[in-house]
């Protein structure tokens, strides 16, 4: 992708934005491994030991693993969001209201005067749709030698694969509105106040599937 923006728009272009991916990225990562932290300090694990193993982890993972190894583990990590969806069900949400504010705008003037709407709207566009996807999508596909005869699968590949993320994310989003903000939860302060989300389906584990999502997102992201 980087060696398409160069021919396309040339070096000056290709350095700052490559410059500016290099920037995120490392805000990325720094996310991430705050996302492990968060998720075993939940068992009471500190971070300081868990951050350095799990760095660890990605190094021999990227090292010494193959992409066909990594891309299997990456897809079996992936269902485990289906208890997201699962968790939105048994929330039993007003599923009138939450397709109709799917499809509408906030009320009033709160997407240009509420600085933490606009925030919390960067924060979930940036983090579902992030800026190394496209080039990780892009290197994927010369790395698995994708010809022309495959390139209809591997386009619809792409296309489910948007469909489900943007799926689960809707479903985490109905799934805290149903239990976290109706019960009048509203500042979530720790990993902690947001495993409540999941009580619907894990009742009082609920902190251990969140937990153990957090950890799995937030590791395989990194």
């Amino acid at each position: 992708l980087s060696d398409l923006i160069r021919e396309e728009f040339g070096f000056r272009v290709t350095f700052w934005l490559m410059l500016a991916l290099v920037v995120t990225n490392f805000g990325n990562v720094m996310a991430e491994f705050a996302g492990v932290a968060s998720s075993l300090e939940l068992f009471g694990i500190s971070r300081y030991i868990v951050v350095p193993l799990a760095a660890a982890v990605v190094w021999v993972m990227v090292v010494q693993g193959t992409y066909s190894s990594i891309e299997k583990i990456f897809l079996a990590a992936s269902g485990f969001y289906i208890c997201y969806i699962v968790a939105g069900v048994l929330a039993h949400p007003d599923w009138r209201a939450a397709t109709f504010a799917m499809v509408t705008r906030p009320e009033g003037d709160v997407v240009i005067r509420d600085y933490g709407y606009l925030y919390m709207l960067i924060g979930l566009v940036g983090t579902t749709i992030a800026p190394w996807m496209q080039f990780y999508l892009q290197a994927s596909v010369v790395e698995k030698g994708v010809t022309i005869r495959q390139y209809t699968a591997s386009r619809w590949d792409v296309i489910v694969g948007c469909l489900f993320a943007a799926l689960v994310a809707w479903f985490i989003i109905v799934a805290c509105a149903a239990t976290l903000h109706q019960a009048g939860v509203t500042k979530i302060q720790s990993a902690a106040d947001a495993a409540q989300a999941l009580r619907p389906l894990a009742g009082e584990y609920a902190y251990l599937l969140f937990a153990a999502g957090l950890f799995n997102a937030s590791l395989f992201a990194a």
